[in-house]
């Protein structure tokens, strides 16, 4: 396992001296790469830090982690890093399940150890490879999610992937290494462990070695997924125009190309991962001169032998609201705002995307509305410190007329707070001295999970 592991970082590029950050939950997983990694220094020495991510769950449990984490770093003399998050609290603002919260929370952590230079380790392995081909085939996912957890994605490492579970604990034992047992690893609250601990079972009474099997069929799997997504780019050359897709071209392509370019076209067009149901829309789509609302006013219409992405006309709209103790979705002519009230904890472990969408509720008075733009509307760009019209901002985003009532304003009176897509206006932007906020979404923002599902290593 240590050779294979010190020949996986040689070929993916990582030199004498590399930065390379090591997520570390104190699992058996995350325990066996940081002891390979430590004692690989005289073969490949390298610049380590461990980062340990407290989730804000398990509370006394998770401090003993963590302390073990302290101890088994000093050991070995590697620098530790202890973030903190809050994944309740901050799955209370964005609606993201813990699972997926936790995810993208250890990942930024690790992103911001790591810098613009250094490599992530991950410890994932072949248990957790397959157990997440099965969530995603329960799912209904196509190629791309079936492919499995890929063993490097840009700058982050996976290099016990080809090893099993037993393997890893098999590791442990030889070299008397200690590690934590994660309490919420046997909750069947959580799908994966279900897969874990029901499923995978039951599978391997039919196969004995159904781990490595499904490691076999992931790495086939991505040597196709590379081959389509390289003809789709080869395809989309001919069908895909700076107004939209050709509608002939798209039609000579395989079924299996189409789907991807019209996948590929709406996620470059809309700045979100397409839904199934958008793709399926749009495929049926050519040749009909019919058109389609995706969601809010956003409509893709055949007509003249292209598939376009218009927005339909929004009129003018206002809706009286009142400050909401709880979060709250709002249907809008110009697609559904969800709002989400915070308390300054929660500020504190806000993604600093949505920070840039709140308000501070102590600028709110009762005369509170979400409507589209009125003449002589105001917004002044907190990150410039610059205030024109709204008419002026319009312009300079290239928003047509015919589209700006589509663009929604939370106002109290002749007063604009927060303008979507623009985010909150200075004057009424959250701060750190801000006691209470609110959060607004439209309809297709967040941060969607990559198809490499993780666990707590």
């Amino acid at each position: 396992m240590r050779d294979g592991v010190l020949a996986f970082l040689q070929k993916q590029g990582v030199r004498p001296g590399a930065p390379l950050v090591v997520g570390f939950s104190g699992g058996a997983d995350s325990v066996c790469l940081l002891h390979i990694l430590a004692t690989l220094q005289g073969e490949l020495p390298l610049s380590l830090t461990a980062v340990h991510v407290v989730h804000g769950i398990r509370k006394a449990e998770a401090e003993a982690d963590a302390a073990f984490c302290r101890a088994f770093c000093e050991r070995y003399g590697v620098p530790l890093r202890v973030v903190r998050v809050d994944v309740p609290a901050v799955c209370k603002q964005t609606g993201e399940g813990h699972e997926a919260c936790g995810r993208r929370l250890r990942y930024e952590a690790f992103e911001a150890a790591a810098g613009d230079a250094g490599f992530i380790a991950t410890a994932h392995t072949a248990d957790d490879n397959a157990e997440t081909v099965l969530l995603h085939l329960v799912r209904g996912a196509g190629l791309r999610g079936l492919c499995g957890i890929p063993p490097v994605r840009g700058r982050i490492l996976r290099p016990l992937l080809l090893y099993t579970r037993a393997q890893v604990e098999a590791y442990c034992a030889a070299h008397r290494l200690s590690y934590r047992m994660d309490s919420t690893n046997q909750s069947p609250e959580y799908l994966r462990n279900r897969m874990r601990h029901e499923v995978l079972p039951v599978l391997k009474t039919m196969n004995p070695a159904v781990i490595s099997a499904f490691s076999r069929l992931t790495a086939d799997l991505r040597a196709d997924e590379a081959y389509l997504d390289s003809q789709t780019k080869a395809a989309a050359k001919e069908a895909v125009g700076p107004n939209g897709i050709g509608e002939a071209a798209f039609l000579k392509l395989p079924a299996a190309l189409r789907r991807r370019a019209a996948q590929s076209w709406l996620a470059n067009a809309l700045g979100v991962v397409p839904e199934h149901k958008w793709i399926d829309a749009v495929c049926a789509l050519p040749k009909t001169g019919k058109s389609v609302t995706l969601f809010g006013n956003t409509v893709v219409r055949s007509r003249a032998g292209v598939l376009e992405l218009v927005r339909a006309p929004v009129r003018p709209w206002k809706i009286a609201l009142l400050l909401p103790d709880a979060p709250v979705t709002v249907q809008t002519p110009a697609g559904a705002v969800r709002l989400t009230p915070l308390s300054q904890k929660d500020l504190q472990n806000l993604h600093k995307a949505d920070l840039a969408n709140v308000v501070d509720c102590a600028t709110i008075n009762s005369n509170l509305v979400l409507r589209s733009r009125l003449a002589g509307d105001r917004f002044s760009d907190p990150r410039h410190g610059v205030t024109k019209e709204l008419r002026k901002w319009f312009n300079e985003k290239k928003i047509a007329p015919e589209q700006r009532a589509a663009v929604p304003l939370l106002a109290c009176g002749a007063r604009v707070l927060w303008a979507g897509g623009f985010g909150a206006d200075a004057s009424a932007r959250a701060t750190a001295q801000t006691a209470r906020g609110l959060l607004l979404q439209m309809e297709g923002e967040g941060h969607a999970p990559s198809n490499d599902e993780s666990t707590g290593d």
